[in-house]
């Protein structure tokens, strides 16, 4: 039995044909770059899956490693050096005058004559001779030749 005309699937029919006619196939090069993209994507996300794996793997057996940093003693004992002399203190307070600003302590008021170990003095400067100081017995940090 013959099926009924239907001028919708005619239609269709007709456009599937010219669509048909008007295909041109993609050029191979388009192809193949399209191809080529999709591998280095691919390469790509691998290799990134990788280096997590290796990280992780890393970071976890690092984690679970014990801690051996104190755990053996060197070779040689080391040479002991005498400790510096080392003041008593008695109890925290505030420091001694003179000590604790960035200004020299004001001189001493002179009565008497000069002290003949003190030969000259600076100029501007009058009532301190220029002697050197006294040493405290601890040891210099200053830089020795």
């Amino acid at each position: 039995m013959p099926e009924p005309y239907d001028p919708l699937r005619a239609a269709l029919r007709d456009a599937a044909a010219a669509g048909e006619r008007r295909v041109v196939p993609l050029p191979a090069a388009v192809i193949r770059a399209r191809g080529n993209r999709v591998r280095q994507r691919r390469v790509a996300a691998v290799a990134a899956a990788g280096c997590l794996l290796l990280g992780g793997t890393g970071a976890a057996v690092a984690g679970l490693l014990p801690d051996r940093t104190g755990g053996t003693a060197p070779a040689t004992a080391p040479a002991t050096a005498p400790s510096p002399p080392t003041s008593p203190r008695t109890a925290p307070g505030p420091p001694a005058p003179g000590l604790s600003g960035s200004h020299p302590p004001p001189p001493a008021a002179r009565t008497g004559p000069p002290d003949p170990g003190a030969t000259t003095t600076s100029p501007g400067y009058r009532g301190a001779p220029t002697t050197a100081p006294a040493t405290s017995g601890l040891p210099s940090t200053s830089p020795q030749s």
